[in-house]
């Protein structure tokens, strides 16, 4: 018995001594994540350990995170974490320690407090060292989402393969309106000025430590419904960037017509508008409009 468990122990080692030297090396960048929290967690291992020095940096909420990854050159990053804040990127910037010639901020969703959790399962100080020089301890190989990211580059070939275009969201449905609804409500209200106040100086703070650096900070709004851009929320942190980053001082993308894109629920775009915007966003970084 006692061999038998040790022949056991010693298989189940080598093969995971073969799957520790192998899958980092040859994975391609699947989708392995099986949760949006993993998936922001792999997100953010990945701009941590890969040690790829980008040109430019979109640090986002979850409105950002719906841009087209396939249409933004492998110069830009995205750090746009669903269901996160600006903060959260910007803590992951700042300890990777490498500052970009240029960090584009999305301003849409400014009022987020840091996430405790997020940032215990990424910068947690021993968890961080072992990933980053253990890649297998990393969650985008873990073996479940392995075969989940295989599986779905497979349905993503075929889909391609066959030619589908993205599909764009209608408007004028009634979900849509109930939705559209809510979000007048929810966004009717003024943020918190004291709680956004404190976000804002910390977001200052990682932005200066950044252009201290050399880099240039740009600020950039997602399109939203046009019912919602003029509404109390979106004013009072339009107006909250403008105290801490003037616009004399620093670069304000000028946002496209909002009636030119579709949402899914009045703030996130659809798969088609997300792509277009994607499109608008590169080519004004590129061209430094």
């Amino acid at each position: 018995m006692n061999g038998f468990v040790r022949k056991t122990l010693i298989v189940a080692t080598a093969l995971f001594a073969v799957y520790a030297l192998v899958i980092p090396r040859v994975l391609p960048k699947w989708n392995t994540w099986q949760s949006q929290q993993q998936s922001n967690t792999i997100l953010a291992q990945r701009y941590l350990y890969d040690d790829v020095k980008y040109e430019t940096l979109n640090i986002s909420s979850t409105l950002s995170n719906r841009l087209d990854r396939d249409t933004l050159p492998a110069t830009i990053a995205n750090l746009g974490f669903g269901g996160l804040g600006i903060t959260d990127g910007l803590h992951i910037v700042e300890r990777r320690g490498y500052a970009p010639p240029v960090v584009a901020i999305e301003m849409n969703v400014a009022f987020k407090q840091p996430d405790k959790s997020f940032h215990t399962s990424v910068l947690t100080p021993v968890f961080y060292w072992m990933r980053k020089y253990v890649a297998v301890t990393r969650d985008e190989y873990q073996p479940i989402g392995v075969l989940k990211g295989w599986a779905s580059a497979r349905s993503e070939a075929k889909k391609k393969a066959f030619g589908k275009a993205p599909l764009a969201v209608a408007e004028h449905d009634a979900i849509f309106d109930k939705m559209l609804d809510l979000q007048r409500e929810q966004r009717g209200k003024s943020p918190d000025a004291a709680a956004l106040d404190e976000v804002m100086k910390e977001v200052k703070r990682l932005a200066d430590a950044l252009e201290n650096k050399g880099t240039r900070i740009v600020l950039f709004e997602m399109p939203i419904h046009p019912d919602l851009a003029g509404m109390a929320e979106p004013v009072a942190i339009r107006a909250t960037f403008s105290k801490y980053f003037p616009q004399d001082r620093y670069r304000w993308i000028t946002s496209p017509d909002a009636r030119g894109f579709n949402t899914t629920d009045g703030l996130h775009l659809d798969e088609e508008s997300a792509a277009r915007y994607t499109a608008y966003l590169r080519d004004v970084l590129r061209d430094g409009k």
